[in-house]
């Protein structure tokens, strides 16, 4: 099941990125920094391209914390960042949604603390760009309650998975131990029948059989 809800990451992240691209790209007279801005959704090509191969060749690095923690900082840093790129405020940040894939990714580990963490970082970036907006608009604060929520659904989304998937594995355990034994005594009712030479153990023996 992780590695269906890693596929589903990963076309995200491709659908996000292209959608950043498009955005930077409309915006263009709004750009101050059209270096760092490619350098950062070059960052974000880079991570979503190697997670994809990643994923399709079921590498497990794909769960470990150091990827996960890499792909937060590429998304961190684009929050952080946005006000070099962007020379007033704007409507979204640099990769726009894409830093949500490394929030859902980090629930698979750590749950609601990675959007609550780019939540900050994409407040922190308002702050650094000192744009003549109210760095405590809503528009910021509602960003980040949404990385936040994002990271709490998928986290709790991915526990109950878990569960669900323990539960029909052992589910399966027990009826497979149930065939054995139900085979198991097939065959030694079957032994009876043939080898035993007392009349009322055969016929019990068949009985049970049935």
């Amino acid at each position: 099941l992780e590695w269906g809800v890693a596929r589903g990451i990963a076309g995200f992240r491709w659908l996000a990125l292209t959608w950043a691209a498009i955005v930077m790209y409309l915006t263009r007279k709004q750009i101050d920094g059209p270096v760092l801005g490619i350098a950062l959704l070059g960052a974000g090509l880079l991570v979503t391209a190697t997670t994809t191969v990643a994923t399709v060749q079921r590498r497990p690095w794909v769960f470990h914390t150091g990827a996960v923690v890499a792909e937060l900082a590429v998304g961190a840093s684009m929050l952080l960042l946005d006000g070099s790129v962007y020379e007033k405020i704007h409507s979204q940040s640099v990769g726009s949604a894409w830093p949500v894939a490394g929030i859902l990714m980090a629930a698979l580990v750590a749950g609601a603390s990675a959007g609550v963490a780019l939540g900050v970082a994409r407040w922190i970036g308002a702050q650094i760009a000192d744009w003549p907006t109210h760095p405590g608009s809503m528009s910021l604060v509602s960003s980040g309650v949404l990385f936040a929520i994002a990271g709490a659904a998928a986290g709790a989304a991915m526990d109950l998975i878990r569960r669900a998937e323990t539960q029909v594995a052992q589910a399966r355990a027990r009826e497979e131990v149930a065939r054995t034994l139900h085979d198991g005594v097939l065959q030694t009712l079957a032994v009876v029948q043939r080898r035993s030479e007392d009349e009322e153990l055969v016929v019990l023996a068949r009985e049970q059989e049935l």
